[in-house]
């Protein structure tokens, strides 16, 4: 097998660290509590992003659009199970 193919080779499940496991299901739980403690309105769900980036790590395609479909369904599932949103009184969440 040549150094390419090496590089192209798909990563397994057996190749992710224990830790980046620990660190993306820590992140996701901490971000779906904080998601359904937030009003609708307050980007709750935007910390996802940084659990899809830390899937990057793997350099495994199939691990982060796993982790991309998670996250989305998670932010779609904290979206219909949150407070109702701040109302037309307020624009933004941090505006006295």
């Amino acid at each position: 097998m040549t150094t390419t193919e090496q590089d192209a080779a798909v990563v397994t499940d057996a190749a992710i660290p224990r830790w980046l496991w620990i660190a993306v299901a820590t992140g996701i739980a901490v971000t779906w509590t904080f998601d359904l403690m937030t009003p609708l309105g307050v980007a709750g769900g935007a910390p996802y992003v940084l659990v899809v980036l830390l899937g990057l790590w793997t350099r495994s395609q199939g691990f982060v659009w796993s982790l991309a479909g998670v996250c989305l369904l998670l932010n779609l599932l904290g979206m219909a199970y949150s407070e109702p949103g701040l109302g037309k009184k307020s624009t933004w969440s941090t505006a006295p």
